[in-house]
């Protein structure tokens, strides 16, 4: 998104505009991959006195805008705060993210001035509609880095078939693939739902013991398992997000609470999709 100085009928800070004299807007933004996740960690650094004040009367606020040319994905939030935390999920994304940063009005103001407007606009006043922005820094382009295909998630290493035979799930992580064998009516019912809204009770109720339990067999058997692919391949996810997978258990994260990065928070979004059918069918 580039943002053009004949945007605006009114000042606006910037580095392009010279609208005000003695402030500044920048933005200070770090992109982070955790967990097959991207989070953008910023600060805005504002020095104006006009606009800060804005900012504290609640009728102004921080907004970050990010949008990626290649798959054309779009968000932006905004913050009363100076500094943020933006989560962007990693599959949405390619390449590079262009990241501007704005403070917007989010009520109408009357009659706005600055003692740090430029001459051409000294002793003027002007009407601000909600949503007109007040500041914009510069673009940031922030590259994408690829991963390692064989390292891109864990749908690689995760098998789940259907057996005729078992009445209980049982798990199998003796070969390069985590194996989850469901009992036939849970294989069918999985495979009806997968890949709808109930999506993450599945992943609940399904993947989440299964990568708690082969993290529990890692912890005390490491060496039997090193040389399987899916343990390499969780050990590299887990080194891009800065966690040794030597460390797990009783020498470091519970290995629960690491499966809960590894998927997202399943139990809070299977609880949160439980909650928005019930809703639903309280409505009908």
């Amino acid at each position: 998104m580039q943002v053009k100085n004949n945007s605006f009928p009114y000042p606006v800070l910037s580095s392009f505009t010279g609208d005000y004299i003695n402030d500044a807007f920048d933005l200070d933004v770090e992109v982070i991959n955790q967990f097959n996740q991207l989070y953008l960690n910023g600060t805005f650094k504002l020095t104006s006195p006009s606009i800060d004040k804005l900012i504290v009367e609640n009728k102004a606020a921080y907004l970050v805008h990010v949008e990626c040319g290649l798959t054309s994905f779009r968000k932006a939030l905004t913050f009363k705060e100076n500094t943020f935390k933006m989560p962007i999920e990693r599959q949405l994304v390619k390449g590079k993210l262009e990241i501007n940063g704005f403070v917007v009005a989010i009520e109408d103001i009357q009659s706005y001035s600055s003692q740090n407007f430029d001459e051409m606009y000294e002793s003027l006043q002007f009407d601000i509609n909600k949503g007109n922005i007040l500041a914009v820094t510069d673009r940031i382009d922030a590259i994408i880095y690829e991963e390692n295909e064989d390292y891109k998630d864990m749908t690689s290493i995760i098998n789940i078939r259907k057996s005729d035979t078992e009445e209980y799930m049982k798990i199998d992580h003796e070969t390069d693939k985590i194996t989850i064998i469901l009992p036939k009516n849970s294989y069918e019912l999985y495979a009806q739902y997968a890949k709808s809204a109930f999506k993450e009770v599945i992943i609940t109720n399904v993947i989440f013991p299964a990568l708690i339990h082969v993290f529990a067999q890692v912890e005390y058997n490491k060496k039997e398992y090193e040389d399987n692919r899916w343990y390499q391949v969780l050990k590299e996810i887990l080194e891009q997000s800065s966690v040794n997978i030597e460390t797990i258990g009783d020498r470091g994260e519970a290995g629960y609470v690491v499966v809960q990065k590894l998927l997202h928070n399943p139990v809070m979004k299977s609880l949160d999709a439980i909650k928005m059918f019930s809703e639903a069918g309280e409505d009908e």
